[in-house]
């Protein structure tokens, strides 16, 4: 359930009738705010915690964002 508090409710189980007690907006944003990880990083972190796995980043996809990419220049 606590991945449910932090994400929000998924859009298809959003649109059913339940009874949950958490909000349908994602907290992510709020709890890993630009200051402790910048856009790009969190651009990834949001990848790798999707729901669905069709919609998840691979390690491969991720790898290849621009997070990555300035650590490979350094």
């Amino acid at each position: 359930m606590n991945i449910v508090h932090l994400l929000g409710i998924p859009d298809e189980v959003s649109l059913m009738p339940l009874s949950l007690g958490v909000s349908a907006q994602s907290k992510l944003q709020e709890k890993v705010p630009e200051e402790r990880l910048s856009q790009v990083g969190f651009d990834v972190l949001r990848g790798l915690l999707e729901y669905g796995p069709k919609d998840r980043l691979t390690a491969a996809s991720a790898l290849q964002m621009p997070w990555f990419a300035a650590v490979k220049d350094d």
